[in-house]
């Protein structure tokens, strides 16, 4: 068996560790006023008081304005997007995540729907980190993707690596891909290495969807629920990963 199969049979487990949901709409400078509306727009993810920043209606427009926190998640509101933070762990199955990321994209774009108005919604996006535990140390893993990946020669120890690479598919959607690897060391209180938890590294790829017109001449406004985001998530997910790890990992 060649060092690139081994390599991919290695990979043992595959999990979404954080799920980012983003609906961008129309600039409101006013939003940090509306605290109380966002609080009923937005309970039926997060019921609980918010957070307002008071920062100045005139500074960075996707500065956080609104907060909203939970155990595992989290609602940002700008002047320009709202975004939905979830984060996720190992010991739930990877069916399981990606049906709470559909769920969540329908939740946040009808609740943007009430909060901002659907005409003023621009387009929606996915942003997933999805973790492929190895038992081969990370510096091995650096080294197999800088050899299956580079043209150059190496100047040294290869201590991080990194490729990534975008698409436009058939419905103009945009689909980008981020490829790294990861390692998670677990350290006790006093900072030696844990005995009881088992440091965990692999391979990590970065996934990005969404229908923002870049390949479009003139600017559309999204409105109906983004059937086409959620559809190629779950795609991905289930076939395009391991078409991308086979093809860039074989």
């Amino acid at each position: 068996m060649d060092n690139k199969t081994n390599n991919t049979n290695n990979i043992a487990n595959r999990y979404i560790s954080e799920a980012a949901v983003v609906v961008s709409f129309n600039r409101d400078t006013a939003v940090r006023l509306k605290q109380p509306k966002a609080e009923e727009a937005f309970k039926n993810i997060i019921n609980k008081a918010s957070i307002n920043t008071n920062l100045p209606d005139d500074s960075d427009p996707t500065n956080p304005r609104i907060i909203f926190r939970d155990t595992l998640k989290e609602i940002v509101i700008s002047q320009i997007s709202a975004t939905l933070l979830t984060r996720f762990d190992n010991l739930e199955s990877l069916n399981k995540q990606v049906e709470a990321i559909d769920e969540n994209v329908s939740k946040l774009f009808n609740c943007v729907k009430e909060f901002a108005g659907e005409a003023n919604i621009k387009d929606t996006g996915i942003i997933v980190l999805v973790k492929h535990t190895s038992d081969k140390p990370v510096k091995e893993l650096n080294s197999y993707l800088f050899n299956n990946f580079s043209k150059f020669e190496s100047q040294g120890e290869i201590v991080n690596v990194n490729y990534r690479m975008g698409f436009k598919t058939d419905n103009k959607l945009f689909v980008g891909y981020d490829l790294s690897t990861y390692e998670t060391i677990n350290e006790t209180s006093n900072g030696t290495a844990a005995e009881s938890k088992k440091n965990e590294n692999g391979y990590i790829v970065r996934i990005e969807l969404n229908n923002k017109p870049f390949f479009i001449d003139s600017k559309i406004a999204f409105l109906l629920e983004p059937n086409d985001i959620k559809a190629k998530f779950k795609e991905v997910i289930n076939t395009g990963i391991d078409n991308f790890l086979k093809n860039s990992l074989k």
